[in-house]
């Protein structure tokens, strides 16, 4: 008995590699790109861009000295040098450790605050047992 044609199987399309389309976009893309870069157009693009960058320096150069020259910018200096000298002499660390330990003090406070807020259980309760850290570095010795 002879088959229809509705009973043949389709023909399947040849396998697509898919590593050389892989490499072929990549050829593509590099192609491109040197394309683009060795432009007339990009060779433009960086010379104003190059141009551009040298004036806002020059803007930013003279804006600075301007400040720099102005009493804002003299207190300013004079400030930024007292601040440095501070640094310098251990003020600056010294304010900040006691600053620091009061912080960590109110944080203590404020913990133990709610600790006891807390109502205890009337059935014993599996209590928690912090590590002895002296304890803990004899048991190493």
């Amino acid at each position: 008995m002879a088959k229809k044609a509705e009973d043949k199987a389709p023909e399947e399309a040849p396998a697509t590699d898919l590593a050389n389309e892989f490499a072929d976009l990549g050829r593509a893309m590099r192609d491109a790109l040197n394309a683009a870069w060795n432009s007339e157009e990009r060779r433009q693009l960086q010379t104003e861009i190059r141009s551009g960058l040298n004036q806002l320096a020059d803007e930013m150069e003279a804006a600075a000295k301007k400040i720099r020259d102005s009493e804002a910018g003299q207190k300013v200096e004079s400030k930024a040098k007292q601040a440095r000298d501070d640094i310098h002499s251990g003020k600056v660390g010294d304010e900040m450790r006691g600053a620091l330990g009061s912080a960590l003090r109110a944080a203590r406070d404020a913990i133990d605050k709610v600790a006891e807020s807390f109502t205890p259980m009337e059935e014993p309760g599996v209590e928690f047992d912090p590590i002895d850290m002296e304890k803990a570095k004899g048991k190493d010795k």
